[in-house]
């Protein structure tokens, strides 16, 4: 059995290096989209090995998400873990980061999506085509 560690808060110095270290491999856009997103505000942790961070991911589909307000960049093609709840359950996936975003966030491609996960992402999109335009 493993267990977890949350960082109340990243330490200045830390973000600085690993932001130093990444900065030889900045996120590049990729040709490649994901499908369409439901829009999210949700509080997201990523995890790329040692490396640690918070952000909000702002849309969600089957296929990914986008992850943004982070202080860590990860390069293109960087294998991530992502933990997030939705609908009050608690998700952790494995993804690839896909492309970075003009706000300096990046999309995730998720390598699996668990029945759950599906599940509930198909729920809040039937949800939302229930709304009235503009609603």
């Amino acid at each position: 059995m493993g267990f977890g560690v949350k960082l109340v808060s990243v330490p200045e110095a830390y973000a600085q290096l690993i932001s130093h270290i990444r900065s030889s491999h900045p996120p590049q856009r990729s040709p490649r989209k994901l499908a369409a997103c439901l829009p999210t505000n949700v509080p997201v942790v990523v995890e790329a090995g040692a490396i640690w961070d918070e952000g909000e991911m702002h849309g969600i589909s089957l296929s990914g998400a986008r992850i943004e307000r982070t202080r860590v960049p990860m390069s293109v093609g960087s294998q991530v873990r992502i933990t997030f709840e939705l609908e009050d359950r608690g998700f952790e996936v494995v993804c690839r980061v896909a492309h970075g975003t003009d706000s300096g966030g990046y999309a995730v491609e998720f390598e699996a999506i668990d029945s759950r996960l599906r599940a509930c992402v198909e729920k809040v999109s039937r949800a939302m085509n229930r709304l009235p335009d503009g609603g």
